[in-house]
This record gives structure tokens, C-alpha cells and sequence, in this order.
């Protein structure tokens, strides 16, 4: 039942999270918008480079939230991964799915509206801002083919997606690979990185990471809420170089520079 009740949500999800990480900007400014009519589509299965599919493990519990914001937990039944996707106009363009196990039927018409964004709203304040640095570390519009070598662009993609689930059923507690922990609501804290364990993937995966961890560093100068950020006096002392060039003529011009540093005054 709750699959039907959250259908045409998570296709907003989805035609939202599009806007964001799939969408060439040209596309973007000419073709796609906010409260544009969508359809669903399947692209097929994750296909690594290692030509083996990508899907779950076993079967499992997952976390979704209900309309108004409280969390429910359903079972995962053992199955591939398919790509899903947005199309408009002829046009297909590859989407990340940021609710894990929520139907998405292929064909149905979907209005990318702000329901992306209340949804956004009822994930805790890390997974949200966790979920924002995945998508610009990981697929996104500017990828057209995998950065780590020796894998292919489904296995790029295949690892963002993944992060992505970690993060949305709260498993994910950092940056690096091990920092994966069983959920409240008893999602194993595996469960999804098992599904690329010691496939090309994993690389890919391990790539993200530490793309995300290198984001997410805060300087000590800084704060990550501006409410709370302190104040600093920066003295600055200002010196102008001046470049004074001499030359001379012998069979050709030969010049060389003398530069003289003195402060100025403000």
C-alpha cells in the first residue's frame, strides 16, 4: 500500500534531484524547469564494467517517510538495480534516486515542484548537506564518463547512487568507507555497500568518498553556521612591486628587470 502512496512523491523526488545532477546546463536553460511535465522511464540495468549487473544481496528493511514526515520501514525484496530516469520531449536524462525501495513507475507523468524540497526537509540536518556534497562528488551532468580507471560509467554512477541510500537511511556516520553503522530502525549497516563490494564499483565508491571528505573540510577560521560565526580583525599591510625595465642594444634588445618593493600607504 505504501508503495502506491508514495509513488508520485518519490517521482517528484527524482525529477527534482535531475535539476540538479544530470541535466546538461544548455538542456537546463532551454528545456527543463521547475513545474515541468515529466514522465518516468527505465534505462536499463547498472551494467559494470566488469559486464555483471548490480542488486541487492538479500532481502532487507528500509526506511521511508510518510507525508507527514514520520519514518516507516517496509521490506526490500532481493532484486537488480535498474537506472531510472526523466523524459521530456524525447529527451531521457538519467536520474539518482534519493528514497531508497519507493516505487517509481515507469510511464506515470510527474510535476518537478517543492515537494523535492520538503522532502529534503524531513532529513536530518547532516544527511541533508551529506546528500548536496554526494551529488556534486559523485554523477552529475559534468561526468560523461567514470574518472577512475578501469571503470565504466554505470559503476560510477552505480557507487553515487549507493552513497546516496547510505546517507537517506542514516548508516552513513563519515567519509570514509568504513564509517557505516545499523540504522534505529534495523537497516544493516552493509546492506548497500556489499552490492559493490569487490566490484569495479567499489573504486569508484572509495573515489566519491574522499572527493566528499575534502569538500566537507571546515577551515578553523570558520564555522558551518553563520549564527554562530566568530569574528576576526585581519591587519593587512599592503606592498606594491614595482618592475623598472633596462635595456640595452648589442645585436639584439636584451632586457632585464629590477624589482623594488616599498609599502603604500592607504
Amino acid at each position: 500500500m505504501f508503495k502506491n502512496k508514495f509513488k508520485k512523491l518519490t517521482g517528484l523526488f527524482l525529477a527534482a534531484v535531475m535539476t540538479l545532477v544530470a541535466l546538461p546546463i544548455q538542456t537546463l536553460a532551454s528545456e527543463w524547469g521547475v513545474g515541468d511535465n515529466v514522465y518516468a522511464a527505465m534505462l536499463g540495468n547498472y551494467i559494470g564494467s566488469d559486464n555483471g549487473t548490480y542488486g541487492d544481496k538479500r532481502n532487507y528493511t528500509f526506511i521511508y517517510y510518510k507525508a507527514d514526515g514520520d519514518v516507516a520501514t517496509a521490506t526490500r525484496v532481493k532484486s537488480n538495480h535498474a537506472k531510472l530516469g526523466v523524459s521530456k520531449n524525447g529527451v531521457t536524462q538519467q536520474a539518482i534516486c534519493i528514497e531508497a525501495g519507493v516505487s517509481y513507475s515507469t510511464g506515470s507523468s510527474y510535476v518537478g515542484k517543492a515537494s523535492s524540497d520538503d522532502y529534503m526537509l524531513m532529513l536530518p540536518t547532516k544527511a541533508q548537506r551529506d546528500l548536496k556534497i554526494a551529488l556534486i562528488s559523485g554523477f552529475n551532468s559534468q561526468v560523461t564518463k567514470s574518472p577512475v580507471a578501469n571503470t565504466n560509467l554505470d559503476d560510477f554512477s552505480f557507487a553515487t547512487q549507493i552513497i546516496v541510500w547510505e546517507i537517506q537511511q542514516q548508516l552513513r556516520t563519515g567519509y570514509n568507507k568504513g564509517d557505516l553503522k545499523a540504522n534505529k530502525w534495523g537497516t544493516p549497516a552493509t546492506v548497500y555497500y556489499e552490492q559493490l563490494k569487490g566490484r569495479p564499483a567499489e573504486k569508484c565508491y572509495e573515489y566519491i568518498l574522499n572527493k566528499m571528505k575534502a569538500y566537507s573540510i571546515v577551515p578553523s577560521f570558520t564555522v558551518t553556521n553563520k549564527a554562530k560565526a566568530p569574528t576576526h580583525t585581519m591587519d593587512i599591510i599592503l606592498q606594491r612591486r614595482s618592475t623598472v625595465l633596462h635595456c640595452r642594444t648589442i645585436t639584439r634588445a636584451i632586457c632585464r628587470q629590477v624589482h623594488s618593493t616599498f609599502p603604500v600607504s592607504q
